[in-house]
């Protein structure tokens, strides 16, 4: 039920508004008032990662892990003491969804994390509605399209989606770009030299070894593909890192470049 509420998982029109409750908060301008409490955050985090002299650190349990979860904490108006709780539920939810091999018990873990997380969303929700705040929760409450807002299935829905979406991707890009910068050192020396190239590194993270490898689609009507007919109802999996080593499209595909020109990836 859940799941089922979540917007990638639903056609226009549904989709379509559910869409529309995201798009205000998520435009530039509005991501730019974020910059200097993410900068915070990520500051904080990283000095609590600092080691004592010949200590090892998990970085991503130390860092990668922790950063989006205390910042999809405060953009939905969460105290930051329930970041650990919010990571546990997500890992037990992206091992269902991923299907995860290794973890058997994977569904009595989503559906125990799912009915954990839906009792606190509603108590979060009931005090977003008493108290209102310049948050993202707060703008999901006050959304009325056409005198259609959302409830509060929805609205749960659509947090637990954030928190997967959002929390998963980022921990495994950051951890996957620092991975390729330790084994490409030559490229971690130019990146330490200029940080103007950061924006095009995290471009190229995203192609090389983005968080997102397959995305899963259903065939609405037959389609002829490269020789090859998918039927309607059948189901597609898109190889999205295949493409991104494809050699017609990207320049030594299958080697990170920081100062890589023309990236056009489909990580999103």
């Amino acid at each position: 039920r859940i799941l089922g509420g979540w917007m990638v998982f639903k056609d226009p029109p549904a989709h379509t508004r559910l869409r529309q409750v995201l798009q205000q908060p998520f435009k530039p301008r509005e991501m730019e008032k974020l910059r200097s409490s993410i900068v915070q955050i990520a500051e904080d985090v990283a000095g609590e990662m600092a080691p004592k002299a010949g200590e090892v650190v998990d970085f991503i349990a130390a860092f990668a892990n922790p950063l989006p979860a205390r910042v999809i904490a405060t953009l939905i108006g969460v105290d930051l003491s329930m970041v650990g709780q919010l990571t546990v539920w997500s890992s037990h939810i992206a091992k269902f969804i991923f299907s995860a091999r290794a973890t058997p018990d994977k569904y009595d873990r989503a559906y125990t994390a799912l009915m954990e997380i839906e009792v606190f969303y509603r108590q979060i929700i009931a005090d977003h509605r008493r108290h209102p705040r310049d948050d993202m929760l707060s703008r999901m409450i006050a959304y009325d399209s056409a005198g259609e807002p959302l409830n509060d299935d929805e609205i749960v829905s659509m947090l637990v989606l954030f928190l997967f979406a959002g929390h998963e991707t980022t921990t495994n890009l950051i951890a996957n770009g620092m991975l390729a910068l330790l084994q490409n050192p030559e490229q971690m020396a130019r990146l330490r030299a200029d940080f103007s190239l950061l924006p095009g590194a995290i471009e190229e993270f995203l192609r090389f070894q983005g968080p997102v490898q397959t995305v899963v689609r259903i065939a609405k009507q037959d389609i002829e593909m490269a020789g090859v007919t998918i039927q309607s109802g059948e189901r597609v999996f898109a190889l999205v890192a295949a493409s991104h080593r494809d050699q017609a499209t990207f320049d030594d595909a299958h080697n990170v470049d920081i100062t890589r020109q023309q990236n056009p990836h489909v990580a999103f």
